[in-house]
């Protein structure tokens, strides 16, 4: 496929030197690649050989395999996705345990791999080149990746799924955008927020199909299921509970953090949802404000994306990569907030071994992961809201059918 248009670069853009970026787009020499193939090895085997791999993925086998014996899967406490995903946890239980967790690290690397080449091509960067090594080289050093990799969180099939839906939204392919946007919410809704994007392009037919396809998929998935209504009973007020105390030492929300920092719970809640309506009003500004259509659809959805980690709980470490993988691959276009030097420091405590001074692992997992969160949030944030004078598109990026004064219809 190829990339979007761009039209518009920002202020900060201007100071970037180009042959940067250039040299990000050549051909990796094959140094560097044997490099980032060792390094993604030594991430499976650590994975591998940890004393909790595939932890959350055997939730799902769980799940699966009392569905396979004609019980309810909701039964078990720890079974949180939509009825879909009880079928498509159904093909784990023909491997062995064994060749579960051997192959379910390298399932993790590929989905997250995966989702950053699709990244890379919604701004025309080759999967061979500097930045797409670069980038999965600095994936093993990173917590997020790590973790996903680890526990098999199916949240790395999320990775990959949001950029398989902006690239083919970048190329006006919206109704096919909408169906893999469909499919993938009916097992995991975490890319919900993402359907807004559709109605701020105006593409209603697309939306139509964003909204109808997970209902039909999840519909029929829960007429096969025995009390497929223990979902909307026990597991629907659990989620929304944030999942009790279990994830209450890991969950990165606004509203967990600052109850756990002493405000009531009702004040701690407040702050979420305002924090959460905040960024959703500046992603409807960035998306008014247009420019490259790649970077517009990624940036807007980072944003939407941001506004549920800040004000929905529970929110966790290998949510971030859902907003990092597109937002890396955006720094090649001009007047991306991801050349700010603030974007990555925000990513500095997601270092694999950083933890503050004086303070436990465990007693900082919150704060490190929301100040990430916020970093980034901020960062996105005073692009929306400031202004942009005109510039060209990013190198490789292939010309759109019309130029963006003439689109009307979605720069709303």
């Amino acid at each position: 496929m190829r990339s979007a248009p761009g039209t518009r670069r920002s202020a900060g853009a201007g100071n970037s030197d180009p042959r940067l970026f250039d040299w990000l787009r050549g051909r990796a020499p094959l140094a560097l690649v044997a490099a980032a193939v060792a390094l993604l090895a030594n991430v499976y085997y650590q994975a591998r050989h940890a004393g909790n791999v595939g932890l959350d993925n055997e939730w799902v086998i769980k799940a699966a395999d009392v569905f396979n014996h004609g019980k309810p899967p909701y039964e078990e406490e720890r079974f949180l996705y939509l009825p879909p995903g009880v079928l498509a946890g159904v093909p784990w239980l023909w491997f062995s345990l064994k060749t579960r967790l051997d192959l379910l690290p390298f399932v993790g690397i590929a989905f997250v791999l995966i989702g950053w080449l699709l990244s890379l091509r919604i701004f025309g960067v080759s999967a061979r080149s500097r930045l797409a090594v670069l980038g999965a080289i600095a994936l093993c050093f990173l917590e997020p990746f790590t973790n996903v990799v680890q526990i098999g969180n199916w949240t790395s099939g999320y990775v990959m799924a949001l950029p398989a839906v902006l690239l083919l939204a970048a190329n006006r392919r919206w109704t096919a955008a909408a169906v893999v946007f469909g499919v993938a919410i009916s097992i995991k809704p975490i890319l919900a927020p993402v359907v807004l994007v559709f109605l701020m392009a105006r593409q209603f037919k697309a939306l139509a199909v964003a909204v109808v396809v997970p209902a039909v998929i999840a519909v029929a998935a829960g007429a096969m299921m025995p009390q497929p209504t223990l979902f909307l009973t026990k597991t629907l007020p659990y989620l929304l509970g944030g999942q009790g105390g279990f994830a209450a030492p890991f969950d990165a929300s606004v509203s967990n953090v600052l109850h756990r920092l002493g405000l009531p719970e009702g004040v701690a809640g407040a702050a979420g949802l305002a924090a959460a309506a905040v960024m959703i009003v500046l992603a409807w500004l960035r998306w008014r404000r247009g420019g490259h259509e790649g970077l517009r659809l990624v940036e807007t959805s980072a944003m939407l994306m941001l506004a549920a980690f800040l004000g929905t709980k529970p929110s966790f470490d290998h949510y971030t990569l859902i907003v990092l993988v597109p937002m890396a691959a955006a720094v090649v276009a001009p007047g991306a907030a991801s050349r700010s030097p603030w974007f990555w420091i925000g990513y500095v405590p997601m270092v694999n071994g950083l933890t503050l001074p004086f303070v436990s692992a465990w007693n900082t997992y919150n704060y490190r992961v929301l100040g990430t969160n916020l970093v980034s949030a901020a960062t996105l944030a005073s692009r929306a809201a400031g202004r942009r004078p005109a510039g060209p598109a990013p190198a490789g990026a292939a010309p759109g059918p019309r130029p963006e004064r003439q689109r009307t219809s979605s720069a709303v």
